[in-house]
């Protein structure tokens, strides 16, 4: 199997497949961590600052990483162990995170701490493959094994809305459910109301033309729209405007 090369790699290089091939079975990867500089108390380009300083440290170290979303109930308490965090004072935070295979446990939980985390995720051939969290004080917490497709306090989610966290022995977790689409309030406003058509679309483009897939024929877009939204003429009509709003 080919391993992570040292810096970074978009989500779509990384399966889970592949994920779970460092976490289980690599004979290559002896260890593997979750970390991230985010905090939820800090803005945006904060944020984003922190997390290109340890990108940069992971590549010094010569590590390869993936990006992945982290879920997770982040302490406000900074000064506070998470062990010891009340409930009260936990907060439900969304991090971009990074999943590093062979770093090791003391280079993580340095990095952790560096980066005001209040733990990180460590396992590998000392953890028997479990996953450990690690905190500030350098305590350990099981959490079990690598479970695709389920949800926790904590879990991780890929693109496409492809999740996985760790679930001790007992401990079913939540089947994960993927968020409904939003509603296309703007293409159902063009159908319903056809007086308004222009003032919605995108200026200069209700005239031009687009081909029925069903026919062959060319029609200009305000007469695609008002076609029944499952049909191609519609579909491919309402994706070319999509693509003229980027």
């Amino acid at each position: 199997m080919q391993l992570l090369k040292a810096g970074r790699y978009d989500l779509d290089e990384v399966s889970m497949g592949r994920i779970y091939q460092h976490i289980i079975s690599s004979d290559k990867t002896k260890s593997w961590g979750i970390v991230t500089a985010h905090r939820g108390e800090l803005t945006s380009a904060e944020n984003k600052r922190r997390n290109k300083e340890l990108e940069n440290e992971l590549r010094n170290l010569g590590l390869g990483f993936a990006e992945i979303d982290g879920m997770w109930r982040e302490c406000k308490d900074k000064e506070i162990d998470y062990s010891d965090c009340p409930d009260d004072k936990k907060v439900p935070t969304q991090e971009k995170s990074f999943f590093v295979p062979n770093i090791s446990k003391k280079d993580i939980h340095k990095l952790g701490n560096k980066y005001e985390q209040d733990s990180v995720i460590y396992g590998g051939d000392d953890t028997d493959s479990n996953a450990h969290l690690i905190f500030k004080n350098g305590s350990e917490d099981n959490i079990g094994k690598f479970t695709a497709n389920k949800i926790s306090q904590g879990y991780s989610k890929m693109k496409g809305d492809r999740v996985f966290t760790f679930l001790g022995k007992g401990d079913s977790g939540e089947k994960y459910k993927k968020p409904e689409p939003a509603a296309d309030t703007t293409s159902q406003k063009m159908v319903s109301n056809p007086t308004q058509l222009k003032s919605l679309l995108p200026k200069g483009i209700a005239n031009k033309m687009v081909k029925n897939p069903d026919t062959g024929r060319m029609i200009k877009v305000k007469s695609a729209l008002k076609y029944d939204k499952n049909s191609p003429v519609y579909k491919s009509t309402m994706a070319m405007i999509k693509n003229t709003k980027k």
